[in-house]
């Protein structure tokens, strides 16, 4: 199966789960769902968790939310798209 493309304009939980039920990629259908979570309202930390292991170098924005995820158990480095990055 080919991978599921995700635009702004297709953010939905509804939509994002139906695409992980689809996914024959573990990991991809792992991230919808936390995408998905994050939509519904839960907890960043919540959905980090359930789609992240922790340990893992997360790639970020340089938005200040970012900023917990070495409490939370990940290692983080950011980019600024200003700059090209």
């Amino acid at each position: 199966m080919a991978a599921v493309a995700i635009t702004r304009t297709e953010l939905d939980s509804a939509g994002l789960r139906a695409a992980a039920a689809g996914s024959s990629d573990a990991k991809q259908a792992r991230r919808l769902l936390a995408l998905a979570m994050v939509l519904d309202g839960h907890p960043r930390l919540m959905a980090a968790q359930a789609g992240v292991v922790p340990g893992t170098l997360v790639h970020t924005n340089e938005y200040s939310i970012y900023a917990r995820l070495p409490a939370w158990g990940y290692r983080h480095q950011t980019v600024c798209h200003g700059r090209g990055e």
